[in-house]
């Protein structure tokens, strides 16, 4: 009886123990291809800086209302819009003032997304307040992405508003889903231009499994 009970000990034993091995082997691969994103994001208060980004292979993101039904909407291209083409006149003091009220309607900042982690990216989801930013892509290993994102003022509905921006992916072996998200608000100065600010405890999360 007691030679019965010791093997039957035994056997679970080495059960536990190639659970535990498997489970190792597995949490180390998954440390081994895990995706892990950093961002940066600099206001840009010159049209020329933010037009020159082209070279950068930025995406130019213009984030605003629909003018039927006051929804909010989201567009991107590859070339710089319209409203960033517009033609300085020969008189100084015009563009002066064309430039101050430009500032009160827009807001432009350079947002760099890059892949610091372990492994590739994969189905790369970028939303802002839950709106898809772009279609899904990927981002390789010390890889970035950069968009130059153009908020109205009319999304100011308030004199602040969190823009809340999420990113979700998968890695190269599917093995897990992660997210990461933070938050930006955007505030109008003192002198009626366009600002933005980060608290400490918003900034771009660690990422989390899905």
């Amino acid at each position: 009886m007691r030679r019965s009970i010791r093997c039957s000990s035994n056997i679970i034993a080495i059960i536990l123990t190639i659970i535990f091995t498997q489970e190792n082997q597995k949490r180390e691969r998954k440390l081994s291809i895990k995706p892990h994103l950093q961002t940066e994001y600099h206001p840009i208060f010159n049209t020329e800086k933010a037009k020159k980004l082209v070279s950068d292979r930025a995406i130019f993101i213009m984030y605003s209302h629909d003018e039927n039904d006051e929804s909010e909407i989201i567009s991107s291209t590859y070339e710089p819009p319209y409203l960033l083409q517009k033609s300085k006149t020969e008189d100084p003091q015009k563009n002066i003032i064309r430039e101050l009220a430009y500032w009160r309607k827009y807001y432009i900042t350079k947002y760099s997304v890059s892949n610091v982690g372990a492994g590739n990216a994969l189905n790369l989801s970028f939303t802002i307040n839950n709106k898809p930013v772009i279609s899904p892509f990927s981002l390789t290993v010390n890889g970035t992405k950069v968009f130059v994102i153009i908020f109205k003022a009319e999304l100011l509905k308030e004199k602040e508003r969190p823009l809340y921006f999420k990113f979700e992916y998968q890695d190269v072996a599917s093995i897990a889903k992660y997210n990461q998200h933070e938050t930006i608000i955007l505030f109008a100065s003192d002198n009626g231009s366009l600002n933005s600010k980060q608290d400490m405890n918003n900034i771009i999360s660690q990422p989390e499994e899905m």
